[in-house]
């Protein structure tokens, strides 16, 4: 017994202690905590233990325990395709795809399956009618003009859009400022038109415009706009002096043409070519009028064409004849009456008479004068005004 109570005496001092409910051997009496160096000392109720953080060891061993003792036991598991199988319905109460559409009303539309539709609600578009006609364009009324303004067009005979002007250069092309109503407006240039009087054309001139050399031809009167220069012109006519009118208008670009002196070329004026080419032509055995033998229209005095189906030159070198072309007009010729082309050829440009013009056989646009062409008209070739 005596050799016991040392060893219990010496085991007390030894034992390291710890709070209540601690793990180590030795537990501290009620109002005492162990300390950092494992004794136990009294506390004062308001003021817990302090405790060196620093010094403190992570001891990770029971934490690790704790999370692999929370793990269900591996064979408790249950496989994963048999949690799909048993997560999914019987399938005695599935529905197949056939069914469902079965089971539809038979007057129901695909279209009822459909999500409703969440788009804007149609807005009427107003009829507009037909677009708006721009310059130029036929009319019959201001309303279907741009412009609001609907003149009549001296060339169709039909209404034409139209826009307002100060002077002719204001207008498109060749087309002129005359005053219509209370306010000056454009209209076409009506130059070339056949005529009685100045009540037949828009600007009031009516003049013999058109030269008359020999007594066989018959030109008609043709209107006449007035111009400041060339560039409101027609194509085959220029700006200058009429008799009987005081200011310049547009008239055909064609030199006039000369009876032969006697009836022989020898007394008719020098032809452009170099050489002599003079001829005295005499269609149909009418009076003749001095000519020139031709290769192309070069070879031609100014506004004439090179004829090459009119008279027999003689010349390989010059087989076309030279006859007046640009700027004449041949209205009555085209309707049966008398000759009015020098060159016999009067051909129709459209459904209107009026709109007849001399002319003249062709081989390309070399043998045609100034800016008029070479084209197939009626299965012949011949010289034309651009369109």
């Amino acid at each position: 017994m005596a050799r016991t109570l040392p060893a219990l005496i010496l085991a007390f001092f030894l034992c390291a202690c710890a709070d209540e409910g601690g793990d180590a051997p030795c537990v501290c009496p009620r109002g005492e905590a162990c300390d950092d160096t494992g004794d136990c000392v009294p506390v004062d109720a308001g003021t817990p233990p302090r405790r060196d953080l620093g010094r403190q060891r992570l001891d990770l061993g029971p934490l690790d325990r704790a999370v692999r003792d929370l793990a269900p036991p591996r064979d408790a598991a249950l496989p994963a395709d048999r949690e799909v199988r048993d997560l999914a319905p019987p399938m005695d109460h599935a529905v197949a795809l056939d069914q469902a559409v079965d089971a539809a009303p038979p007057d129901a539309a695909p279209a009822d399956l459909a999500p409703p539709d969440q788009s804007l609600p149609d807005r009427a578009v107003p009829d507009r009618g037909p677009p708006l006609a721009g310059y130029g364009e036929a009319c019959r009324a201001a309303a279907e003009c741009l412009s609001g303004l609907c003149v009549g067009d001296p060339t169709t005979g039909l209404g034409m859009c139209t826009s307002p002007c100060d002077t002719s250069a204001t207008c498109p092309g060749t087309d002129v400022c005359l005053p219509v109503g209370a306010q000056r407006v454009c209209v076409r240039n009506e130059t070339g038109r056949p005529c009685a009087g100045p009540a037949d054309c828009v600007e009031g001139l009516c003049g013999d415009a058109q030269p008359a050399p020999v007594g066989w031809l018959a030109p008609s009167q043709i209107c006449v706009a007035r111009c400041t220069d060339d560039r409101k012109c027609p194509v085959g006519y220029r700006c200058g002096a009429l008799n009987g009118v005081a200011e310049r208008v547009c008239l055909p670009d064609v030199e006039v043409a000369a009876l032969c002196p006697g009836g022989a070329a020898a007394e008719c004026p020098l032809c452009p070519a170099p050489v002599d080419s003079r001829l005295c032509l005499s269609p149909q055995d009418f009076d003749g009028y001095c000519a020139c033998a031709c290769a192309s229209a070069a070879d031609c005095p100014r506004g004439w064409a090179c004829h090459h189906a009119l008279a027999d030159t003689g010349d390989p070198a010059r087989p076309g004849a030279c006859v007046p072309v640009a700027g004449l007009r041949c209205a009555g010729q085209v309707q049966g009456g008398a000759v009015q082309c020098a060159g016999l050829d009067c051909s129709p440009a459209g459904p209107d008479p009026a709109d007849a013009f001399c002319t003249a056989a062709c081989r390309n646009d070399l043998d045609c004068p100034g800016a008029y062409v070479c084209r197939v008209r009626a299965g012949q070739a011949l010289c034309v005004p651009p369109e």
